[in-house]
């Protein structure tokens, strides 16, 4: 049976799947309407729980970070480490 933070672990859009295919599947929920919030879905959720046992605890999916520009640094003649590309903007030489 889902408990009060199994549904809150949910995004809204997830619950609002979640009851609009227990309709089509088990009948209408009456109090059910499009823009309820998430706390009184959640409500209405909780008095129909025999629907909705399959739920489980949500885990945000992990993404992969997004590959930036590599970044090419060089040291300048006074020791300072400094990007490539501001350091051809900045007039300093660079020593191939």
């Amino acid at each position: 049976m889902p408990t009060v933070e199994i549904l809150k672990s949910h995004p809204l859009a997830h619950l609002r799947d979640e009851v609009r295919s227990s309709n089509e599947k088990l009948g209408v929920i009456q109090a059910y309407k499009k823009g309820m919030t998430k706390g009184k879905l959640i409500e209405l959720m909780m008095k129909h729980k025999a629907r909705f046992h399959h739920i489980k605890m949500y885990v945000k999916p992990l993404r992969a970070k997004a590959k930036g520009k590599e970044v090419k640094k060089i040291t300048t003649p006074a020791g300072i480490k400094v990007d490539l590309e501001k350091a051809k903007k900045a007039g300093i030489k660079v020593k191939k």
